[in-house]
Protein backbone atom coordinates (compact mmCIF):
# COMPACT_ATOMS: atom_id res chain seq x y z
CA UNK A 1 0.00 0.00 0.00
CA UNK A 2 0.96 3.52 -0.63
CA UNK A 3 1.06 6.13 2.26
CA UNK A 4 -0.25 9.15 1.77
CA UNK A 5 1.89 11.88 2.17
CA UNK A 6 1.36 15.09 4.32
CA UNK A 7 1.23 17.04 1.65
CA UNK A 8 -1.53 15.76 -0.36
CA UNK A 9 -3.56 15.69 3.31
CA UNK A 10 -3.01 19.56 3.66
CA UNK A 11 -3.97 20.21 0.05
CA UNK A 12 -7.54 18.01 0.19
CA UNK A 13 -8.10 19.78 3.43
CA UNK A 14 -7.59 22.90 2.20
CA UNK A 15 -10.14 22.62 -0.98
CA UNK A 16 -12.57 20.98 1.56
CA UNK A 17 -12.06 24.48 3.85
CA UNK A 18 -12.45 26.55 0.31
CA UNK A 19 -15.38 25.00 -0.68
CA UNK A 20 -16.85 25.54 2.62
CA UNK A 21 -15.90 29.03 3.05
CA UNK A 22 -17.01 29.76 -0.61
CA UNK A 23 -20.62 28.02 -0.03
CA UNK A 24 -20.85 30.02 3.33
CA UNK A 25 -19.93 33.32 1.75
CA UNK A 26 -22.83 32.52 -1.27
CA UNK A 27 -25.33 31.96 0.53
CA UNK A 28 -25.27 34.94 2.98
CA UNK A 29 -26.06 36.85 -0.36
CA UNK A 30 -28.64 34.83 -1.27
CA UNK A 31 -32.05 35.72 -0.45
CA UNK A 32 -35.95 34.78 -1.39
CA UNK A 33 -38.26 37.81 -2.37
CA UNK A 34 -42.10 36.71 -2.15
CA UNK A 35 -44.50 38.60 -3.55
CA UNK A 36 -48.15 39.31 -6.13
CA UNK A 37 -49.92 42.20 -7.49
CA UNK A 38 -53.36 43.24 -8.04
CA UNK A 39 -52.91 45.26 -11.37
CA UNK A 40 -56.25 45.95 -12.82
CA UNK A 41 -56.98 47.45 -16.21
CA UNK A 42 -59.93 50.44 -15.49
CA UNK A 43 -63.14 50.25 -16.49
CA UNK A 44 -64.17 52.97 -18.83
CA UNK A 45 -67.47 53.66 -19.18
CA UNK A 46 -69.69 56.16 -21.22
CA UNK A 47 -73.59 55.81 -21.66
CA UNK A 48 -75.21 57.56 -24.32
CA UNK A 49 -79.21 57.15 -24.42
CA UNK A 50 -80.96 56.15 -27.70
CA UNK A 51 -78.98 57.08 -30.57
CA UNK A 52 -81.22 56.39 -33.61
CA UNK A 53 -84.07 58.50 -34.09
CA UNK A 54 -87.14 58.29 -36.33
CA UNK A 55 -87.93 62.11 -37.00
CA UNK A 56 -91.68 63.14 -37.96
CA UNK A 57 -90.97 66.36 -39.04
CA UNK A 58 -92.67 68.01 -42.46
CA UNK A 59 -93.19 70.91 -43.88
CA UNK A 60 -95.73 71.91 -41.82
CA UNK A 61 -94.56 70.67 -38.91
CA UNK A 62 -91.03 72.75 -38.72
CA UNK A 63 -89.37 71.77 -35.79
CA UNK A 64 -88.72 68.79 -33.12
CA UNK A 65 -86.95 68.84 -30.08
CA UNK A 66 -85.00 65.62 -28.03
CA UNK A 67 -83.34 65.30 -25.11
CA UNK A 68 -81.00 62.64 -24.43
CA UNK A 69 -78.32 62.34 -21.58
CA UNK A 70 -74.66 61.32 -22.00
CA UNK A 71 -73.16 59.33 -18.63
CA UNK A 72 -70.35 57.52 -17.34
CA UNK A 73 -72.44 55.36 -15.27
CA UNK A 74 -74.29 52.03 -16.42
CA UNK A 75 -76.51 49.84 -14.06
CA UNK A 76 -74.07 50.43 -10.45
CA UNK A 77 -70.66 51.04 -11.98
CA UNK A 78 -68.90 54.43 -12.21
CA UNK A 79 -66.16 54.85 -14.97
CA UNK A 80 -62.83 54.27 -13.37
CA UNK A 81 -61.71 57.16 -15.68
CA UNK A 82 -62.24 60.33 -16.55
CA UNK A 83 -63.36 60.64 -20.83
CA UNK A 84 -63.75 62.87 -23.29
CA UNK A 85 -65.95 62.79 -26.12
CA UNK A 86 -67.43 64.05 -29.07
CA UNK A 87 -70.81 63.80 -30.54
CA UNK A 88 -71.65 63.55 -34.35
CA UNK A 89 -75.26 64.13 -35.50
CA UNK A 90 -76.26 61.55 -38.98
CA UNK A 91 -78.93 61.80 -40.85
CA UNK A 92 -79.52 59.51 -44.51
CA UNK A 93 -80.01 62.82 -45.83
CA UNK A 94 -83.33 62.64 -47.19
CA UNK A 95 -85.51 65.34 -45.59
CA UNK A 96 -83.66 68.93 -46.25
CA UNK A 97 -83.92 69.21 -42.33
CA UNK A 98 -80.74 71.69 -39.79
CA UNK A 99 -79.49 70.37 -36.37
CA UNK A 100 -78.47 72.48 -33.30
CA UNK A 101 -77.19 71.29 -30.55
CA UNK A 102 -77.60 72.66 -27.18
CA UNK A 103 -76.10 71.83 -23.40
CA UNK A 104 -78.95 71.94 -20.62
CA UNK A 105 -78.43 71.95 -16.98
CA UNK A 106 -81.14 71.35 -14.34
CA UNK A 107 -83.61 72.05 -17.25
CA UNK A 108 -82.28 75.32 -18.39
CA UNK A 109 -80.77 75.05 -21.70
CA UNK A 110 -77.88 77.13 -22.70
CA UNK A 111 -78.71 78.65 -26.16
CA UNK A 112 -74.87 78.10 -27.60
CA UNK A 113 -75.39 75.87 -30.56
CA UNK A 114 -72.03 72.96 -29.82
CA UNK A 115 -72.53 71.76 -33.37
CA UNK A 116 -70.10 72.58 -36.00
CA UNK A 117 -70.52 71.04 -39.70
CA UNK A 118 -72.81 68.22 -37.56
CA UNK A 119 -69.95 67.68 -34.81
CA UNK A 120 -69.19 68.95 -31.49
CA UNK A 121 -65.54 69.64 -30.19
CA UNK A 122 -64.38 67.50 -27.20
CA UNK A 123 -66.32 67.69 -24.01
CA UNK A 124 -64.87 66.36 -21.01
CA UNK A 125 -67.21 63.40 -18.51
CA UNK A 126 -65.06 63.67 -15.27
CA UNK A 127 -64.81 60.50 -13.05
CA UNK A 128 -67.82 60.54 -10.25
CA UNK A 129 -71.34 60.01 -11.27
CA UNK A 130 -71.41 62.32 -14.01
CA UNK A 131 -74.36 62.85 -16.19
CA UNK A 132 -74.66 65.55 -18.98
CA UNK A 133 -77.68 66.69 -20.86
CA UNK A 134 -78.38 68.20 -24.62
CA UNK A 135 -81.32 69.18 -26.51
CA UNK A 136 -81.31 68.44 -30.54
CA UNK A 137 -83.06 70.95 -32.35
CA UNK A 138 -84.27 69.26 -35.77
CA UNK A 139 -85.48 72.24 -38.17
CA UNK A 140 -86.77 72.12 -41.23
CA UNK A 141 -84.91 74.26 -43.92
CA UNK A 142 -87.63 77.00 -44.91
CA UNK A 143 -86.36 77.29 -48.58
CA UNK A 144 -87.46 73.25 -49.16
CA UNK A 145 -90.93 73.29 -48.33
CA UNK A 146 -92.22 70.93 -51.18
CA UNK A 147 -95.12 68.35 -51.24
CA UNK A 148 -92.24 65.60 -52.70
CA UNK A 149 -91.33 65.47 -48.78
CA UNK A 150 -95.11 64.25 -47.55
CA UNK A 151 -93.88 61.14 -47.01
CA UNK A 152 -90.35 60.41 -46.61
CA UNK A 153 -88.53 59.22 -43.52
CA UNK A 154 -85.51 60.19 -42.14
CA UNK A 155 -83.41 59.11 -39.34
CA UNK A 156 -81.04 61.18 -37.42
CA UNK A 157 -78.52 59.08 -35.58
CA UNK A 158 -76.20 60.25 -32.44
CA UNK A 159 -72.40 59.15 -32.83
CA UNK A 160 -70.67 59.45 -29.84
CA UNK A 161 -66.67 59.00 -30.23
CA UNK A 162 -64.98 58.53 -26.57
CA UNK A 163 -61.26 58.37 -25.36
CA UNK A 164 -59.52 57.96 -21.95
CA UNK A 165 -58.24 61.30 -20.64
CA UNK A 166 -54.04 60.76 -18.96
Amino acid sequence: MQKIKPINILVLLCIITAIILISVSISKYTNVISGGDSAQVAVPIINLEENTLDININPNNLEKEYVFKVRNKEEDKTSEVAMEYTLEINNANNLPVEFELYSCKSGVTDHTNLLDNNKTSKIKLGLNDEEQEYQLKIKWNQENKNYQYAKVIDYVQIVLNSSQID
